[in-house]
C-alpha cells in the first residue's frame, strides 16, 4: 500500500489527517502506536487490530480489520482500567502518571496537597515532588496499630500538657505567696515605723510637760521670793529698820528672763513644731508647722479646718488662751516646740 493509501486508510479508521501527514515519516508500526493514544473515535478499535495481529503492521492490521469488522475491541471503561493491555514498541517511552507526592527529606507518601501541607506545617520539610509510588491502603492490622499509636501520641501529648499546667501552676502559686509574704513585711515595717513614731511623740509631749513644770516652779518660787522680799522690806520700812539679807545667800533667784531663756535653750534643737488641735467633741487633728512659723499660720490652718473664724485656742497645760494677740509671735518664742495640744473652744 502506497503512503497516499496508507494516509486515507488512517483517515477512514478515524485518525485526524493532521497528525496522520506529520508522523507519516515514521515506520507503519511506529504511526499506528502513536495514534492509540491520540487518534479519536476509532483509537480503540486500531489498537484491538494492531494487538490481534502481533504488532506485525499497518497492513496486517487492516487486513484484520476488514475480516473482522463487527469487532469493536475492549470496552472503554476496560480500557481505560487497565484490563486490556496495549503492547508498546520495543524503546519506546511512555508518561508516568503521578499517584501520590513525596517527602524528600523523610520519604513519606501522601494521598493530597492537603496532607502534604499538613506535614509541611508539622514537621517544617520543604523538599516535596510527585511520585509514581501508589499508597498501599491500609490492612485491618494495620489500621488498628496506626489507631493504637495515635491513641498513644495523645495520651502523651496530654500528660505532657497536665505537667505543664501543674508546673505552671505551681509557679503563680509561689508568685502569689511571694507577693502576700511583701506585703506582710512592708504592712509590719509600716506599722513599726508608726509605733516609733508615737513613741517619739511621747517622749516629745513627755518632754515638753516637764520643761512647762520646770518654769512654773521656777515662776512660783521667784514669785514667792518676791512677795517675801516686798514684806520684808514693808516691815523694815515701818518699824524704821534696814532690810533683812536674804536667807541663803548661796540660793540664787532666777528672774524671768533666765527661765525664758532656759526654756528657749530647751527647745532650740527643733525645727518642727507638731501641734494637736483638740475639739471639745469629735476627733482631734494634728499638723506640723515650722518651729520659727508665726502664731498667725496656726490660726489660719484651723480656719480653714473649719471655715469658719468663730472659734479660740487654748493651751491645755498649763492653761493659757493664745488669741489673735500672740498672732505675730513665732511657735519657739510661744514654747510650742517640738510638741503642744491645743484646746479647741468654740
Amino acid at each position: 500500500m502506497s503512503a497516499q493509501g496508507d494516509l486515507e486508510s488512517l483517515v477512514e479508521m478515524g485518525f485526524p489527517k493532521d497528525r496522520a501527514k506529520s508522523h507519516m515519516a515514521e515506520t507503519t508500526r511506529t504511526g499506528l502506536s502513536y495514534f492509540i493514544p491520540h487518534g479519536g473515535p476509532s483509537n480503540r478499535k486500531s489498537a484491538h487490530a494492531l494487538t490481534e495481529t502481533g504488532n506485525k503492521g499497518l497492513q496486517t492490521a487492516m487486513d484484520w480489520l476488514l475480516s473482522h469488522p463487527a469487532d469493536d475491541g475492549p470496552s472503554p471503561a476496560a480500557s481505560a482500567s487497565g484490563e486490556i493491555p496495549v503492547d508498546h514498541p520495543e524503546g519506546e517511552v511512555t508518561e508516568a502518571t503521578a499517584q501520590s507526592l513525596k517527602c524528600n527529606e523523610c520519604q513519606k507518601l501522601f494521598k493530597s496537597v492537603e496532607y502534604a501541607e499538613a506535614h509541611a506545617s508539622r514537621t517544617g520539610h520543604t523538599d516535596f515532588a510527585e511520585s509514581t509510588e501508589a499508597i498501599k491502603p491500609l490492612t485491618e492490622e494495620e489500621k488498628a496499630q496506626k489507631l493504637t499509636e495515635l491513641k498513644e501520641r495523645m495520651a502523651q501529648k496530654k500528660q505532657e500538657r497536665l505537667a505543664r499546667e501543674a508546673v505552671e501552676t505551681r509557679e503563680r502559686e509561689k508568685a502569689r505567696r511571694e507577693m502576700g509574704k511583701n506585703v506582710s513585711q512592708t504592712r509590719e515595717q509600716l506599722e513599726d515605723q508608726q509605733i516609733l513614731r508615737a513613741v517619739e511623740e511621747k517622749k516629745r509631749e513627755k518632754q515638753e510637760e516637764r520643761l512647762a513644770r520646770l518654769r512654773i516652779k521656777k515662776k512660783i518660787e521667784q514669785d514667792k521670793l518676791e512677795r517675801s522680799a516686798k514684806r520684808a522690806a514693808e516691815q523694815a520700812a515701818r518699824s524704821g529698820q534696814p532690810p533683812a539679807a536674804s536667807e541663803s545667800p548661796n540660793k540664787k533667784v532666777l528672774s524671768a528672763s533666765e527661765v525664758a531663756q532656759t526654756a528657749t535653750v530647751a527647745t532650740s534643737g527643733y525645727e518642727q513644731a507638731r501641734i494637736q488641735i483638740r475639739p471639745t467633741s469629735g476627733p482631734a487633728f494634728t499638723h506640723t508647722f515650722g518651729a520659727d512659723d508665726k502664731f498667725q499660720t496656726v490660726l489660719d490652718y484651723v480656719r480653714d479646718q473649719l471655715q469658719t473664724d468663730s472659734f479660740q485656742l487654748q493651751r491645755t497645760f498649763p492653761r493659757e488662751p493664745l488669741d489673735g494677740s500672740k498672732a505675730g509671735m513665732t511657735l519657739r518664742e510661744l514654747k510650742l516646740v517640738p510638741s503642744a495640744a491645743l484646746a479647741l473652744i468654740g
